[in-house]
């Protein structure tokens, strides 16, 4: 007979840095177990089943700073210490790079309301950060059926958003806009806030970015 083991691991969820709450132990009914010491003999005891009680002494000392690879980095107290210690970059796959790029296009109407210009640009981003088919040799070589028929779809009508990233990173860092989507300096502030969103949303969401070439689909 086939036997399953499952294995169930209980471990405390702390909401605030107080252990107070939780050494306490509070009890819901009192009463219920005063009976239950009354049934069980314990109040004959030699002690008459006074209450236990517990005596904790503790000192804590934060965190200030961690080291990676040499590099010495301040803890922030607002963020989970795993966050900050444990990220890896993040790598996306084809199939985020168009949602990355779809969502660009909806942050992209927050900021143009003319629908003519916005599609013009839409159209300028295609051309220039347009999804590319994954480059021979590379991990996807040979590509899967699957993945093919990702590429029938999504190529020539789709953006790569994590292209665009890595643009909304450039402009953040004082980088040149690229002229060959528009020249005129109100579209370029317009496209620079939604590149600016984009980069917030990835950042928040998935943390740093990689500079590898997206996975499978």
């Amino acid at each position: 007979m086939t036997a399953v083991t499952i294995y169930q691991r209980l471990e405390p969820r702390p909401r605030t840095n107080d252990l107070s709450a939780s050494l306490r132990a509070p009890i819901h009914d009192p009463l219920w177990f005063l009976t239950r010491q009354w049934q069980l003999g314990e109040l004959q005891g030699r002690d008459a089943g006074s209450l236990a009680y517990v005596e904790y002494f503790g000192s804590s000392s934060p965190l200030p700073r961690f080291v990676i690879k040499g590099q010495v980095s301040n803890v922030d107290a607002g963020a989970p210490l795993e966050q900050q210690t444990l990220t890896e970059p993040f790598e996306p796959d084809l199939s985020l790079c168009v949602e990355l790029g779809q969502l660009f296009g909806s942050l992209l109407i927050d900021q143009v309301t003319d629908e003519a210009v916005r599609k013009r640009l839409l159209a300028a981003f295609l051309t220039n950060f347009g999804l590319q088919e994954p480059s021979s040799g590379g991990e996807l070589d040979p590509i899967d059926p699957a993945t093919q028929r990702f590429l029938r779809i999504c190529l020539g009508r789709a953006i790569d958003g994590h292209a665009l990233t890595v643009l909304a990173q450039s402009l953040a860092s004082g980088g040149a806009f690229p002229t060959s989507i528009t020249t005129n300096t109100t579209e370029q502030a317009q496209v620079k806030a939604a590149l600016a969103a984009l980069l917030t949303h990835v950042g928040q969401t998935f943390g740093s970015l990689g500079t590898s070439d997206p996975g499978e689909a």
